[in-house]
């Protein structure tokens, strides 16, 4: 990268920090004004301060916080923070979500400090010689230049960073080492990796289920960062898509790097069976059916089950599976889910596509094939269960939730349901998730006090006291035999006794019963 700036005229203040940082500037940047808060020093684009700048303790604290949790974390956050936020252990997870927590706080409370300044003019003047010992740094500098670009906008200010809404954005080409610094959240990190190819801004907004202001701010922070840029190219009239090797290369690579920090963990049986299956199946599925998803899928889900299925698929497993001249086979899955992904992930490409095989599902001539497809498509979600199920059986929790997400899409049966439920119990930031699937398993399967009772006790786990006493009443209801219902309900009522507060239930029926002899 270059280290002197392009040009050496004034320039604005918050333009300026970002050129440095972009174009990897090494020198001293001040106000023309003198402010001292404008005072500040880059050492290859990234940011410095002096010990006389007004945010000097603020960013000692940080930086002093920063080492105290790498120390304690065996120097594992620094330089890869999202991979162990992802799949670390329990403490050194938590404390990556707290360095990634606490620099965001510092980088609000300095874009806080410097927004006075930054219609201000400034001036750059390189060198090493410009730095000081004496520095406090590098400071998260992408960071503050993502955030410098939405801080006092409204949604008018930042569609006109876009160009407006038919303006066509795509991600640049960046490599991992420069996309890196800008740690990016997962929801910057979703709206990226879905402009492989170029989208219009307002197809975009309508396209996710995410608030339009939050969407328009984090393509602001992406275009600010370099990541994502300005596309001309018009939408080919054909429909057709039109995807090289490279791009497929970059997905791939991409994949790769996602199962080296977390690897897929099916058996070898097991997995071979999976792509067995696939691959030959793969002629007759339409991109629906090798994605798992419905016509009405969101963006989200699309985008997340091509992730899944990818990292099935990838050639990088052949050799591990033993699967002699495999990886051309896999390469062939992997482009085709690719072509699926760009398809459905494009609402007029989906909708063109929808034209095309829509007439062959609906035609009557075709309505035994689509019966032996649903019922090939059931197989799959019963063999998905099964394999999910030696899975959770070992603890692997992760690869089995991802095998029985893909299930209950195809068929939402009670016991699929009910599996997925528990699985994701195990994480307790899913717990939610957890009692909504065991809701629809019960709603599936009404008559199965196993089942109501398996939702008391994830009731119970979240605190729904109420509610959890009322699902093991409904399982004694259904089945007396249900031991485990009455003894939860005997210690939630002990609990209640010696709390000396009644439930919601409780109160209702004393109410009533109030009422009647009145």
């Amino acid at each position: 990268m270059s280290t002197e700036p392009r040009e050496p005229s004034e320039i604005r203040f918050f333009d300026a920090i970002r050129r440095a940082c972009l174009e990897g500037w090494t020198g001293r940047l001040g106000l023309d004004s003198a402010d001292i808060r404008g005072q500040l020093f880059f050492v290859g684009g990234d940011l410095y301060l002096s010990p006389e700048h007004p945010f000097e303790a603020a960013a000692t604290a940080w930086a002093d916080s920063q080492r105290a949790i790498q120390r304690q974390a065996g120097g594992r956050v620094e330089g890869k923070q999202r991979a162990v936020e992802t799949s670390g252990s329990g403490p050194v997870r938590q404390q990556a979500v707290e360095a990634r927590l606490a620099t965001r706080r510092l980088i609000a409370e300095l874009t806080d400090l410097l927004h006075p300044c930054a219609r201000e003019s400034c001036h750059f003047v390189d060198g090493a010689g410009q730095i000081r010992l004496d520095l406090i740094g590098p400071l998260p500098t992408g960071r503050l230049v993502m955030e410098a670009a939405v801080r006092g906008e409204d949604e008018r200010g930042l569609l006109r960073q876009m160009g407006g809404e038919l303006s066509r954005l795509v991600a640049s080409s960046v490599d991992d080492s420069e996309s890196h610094r800008f740690d990016l959240d997962p929801e910057e990190a979703f709206l990226l990796s879905g402009l492989e190819r170029p989208l219009a801004v307002g197809d975009l907004i309508q396209q996710l289920n995410v608030e339009r202001r939050e969407i328009l701010e984090n393509l602001c922070r992406l275009l600010a960062a370099g990541l994502i840029r300005g596309e001309s190219a018009p939408v080919g009239s054909s429909g057709s898509i039109s995807f090289g090797s490279e791009l497929v290369q970059r997905l791939s690579e991409r994949i790769a790097k996602s199962l080296e920090q977390d690897p897929v963990t099916l058996s070898t049986p097991e997995h071979r069976e999976l792509l067995g299956n696939l691959l030959g199946r793969m002629g007759d599925m339409t991109f629906f059916e090798l994605l798992a998803v419905g016509p009405e899928s969101s963006v989200e889900e699309v985008h997340r089950a091509f992730t899944e299925l990818g990292r099935m698929v990838h050639p990088i497993h052949a050799e591990r599976l033993a699967l002699a001249g495999g990886e051309g086979a896999l390469g062939l899955l992997l482009e085709r889910a690719t072509e699926a992904y760009f398809t459905l992930s494009d609402s007029e490409r989906r909708a063109e596509y929808l034209r095309t095989v829509g007439p062959l599902k609906n035609s009557e001539t075709d309505s035994a094939s689509a019966e032996e497809r649903q019922a090939e498509k059931k197989s799959v979600a019963q063999r998905n269960f099964q394999l999910a199920r030696g899975l959770a059986d070992r603890q692997e929790f992760h690869p089995a939730i991802q095998l029985l997400e893909q299930a209950v899409k195809i068929d939402p049966a009670s016991e699929y349901l009910a599996l997925l439920a528990e699985c994701e119990s195990y994480n307790p930031r899913w717990l939610d998730r957890a009692v909504q699937n065991m809701v629809r398993a019960v709603e599936s399967k009404p008559g199965d006090g196993s089942l109501r009772l398996r939702l008391g006790q994830l009731l119970e786990r979240k605190g729904e006291l109420n509610r959890a006493q009322e699902e093991y009443r409904a399982a004694l209801e259904l089945g007396p035999e249900v031991i485990a219902a009455k003894e939860s309900l005997d210690r939630l009522g002990s609990a209640a006794k010696r709390s000396g507060k009644k439930s919601f239930s409780q109160v209702l029926r004393s109410l009533l019963g109030r009422g009647s002899k009145d």
